[in-house]
């Protein structure tokens, strides 16, 4: 296990990373803009990561892992009359890692990062309502889904979060549960 001090060093590496992710492109940071906005020295960027692509790689895997945990407590006890509810509990996640996913998601991310944050939430989706496998319809219909509520979030964090997270939500939940039209074929998000 790693001590405090080590804990607190990568925590550190990880928030400048981020932070330079919001100005600029995934492949223009380099690890001497790491080092010099964390304050630390090359030598100890590199007790810790290969480069800076081994260090994304970990930001994406402990928020994956952390989201995930977070995401079964949320769905453990679901009942799908109380799923309006509990939709808002899981976008809320979204909000406590906001700044990393947004650096992630957003335009100088890792564009490959939404697909694979879609694929670790959508077995959590097939295990709350109690489906066993997927169909090639169910697949398309969750990759739709999460895939459109990412996309929501992201340009909501662009916009500066402008927009209470309750309203984001019950827009989302309104989409998903009453659908994107009226039974006179207007759209009904107008």
């Amino acid at each position: 296990m790693e001590s405090r001090t080590k804990q607190q060093t990568r925590k550190k590496i990880q928030n400048v990373f981020v932070e330079l992710l919001t100005e600029n492109r995934i492949d223009r940071i380099k690890v001497s803009d790491i080092t010099k906005t964390a304050h630390i020295n090359r030598s100890t960027f590199y007790e810790y990561y290969q480069d800076v692509n081994s260090l994304l790689t970990d930001i994406e895997d402990e928020l994956l892992s952390e989201f995930r945990k977070q995401l079964e407590m949320v769905y453990q006890d679901f009942k799908l009359e109380h799923s309006a509810e509990i939709f808002g509990k899981a976008l809320a996640l979204l909000n406590v890692y906001g700044d990393t996913f947004f650096g992630l998601l957003g335009p100088n991310g890792d564009h490959g990062f939404s697909m694979r944050f879609v694929e670790n939430v959508k077995p959590l989706i097939l295990a709350a309502f109690g489906i066993q496998e997927f169909t090639p319809k169910l697949e398309i219909l969750i990759t739709f889904e999460m895939s459109g509520i990412v996309g929501v979030y992201t340009k909501w964090c662009a916009e500066g979060r402008k927009q209470p997270l309750e309203d984001v939500v019950k827009s989302i939940q309104e989409l998903l549960y009453a659908g994107m039209t009226t039974d006179n074929n207007k759209p009904n998000i107008l």
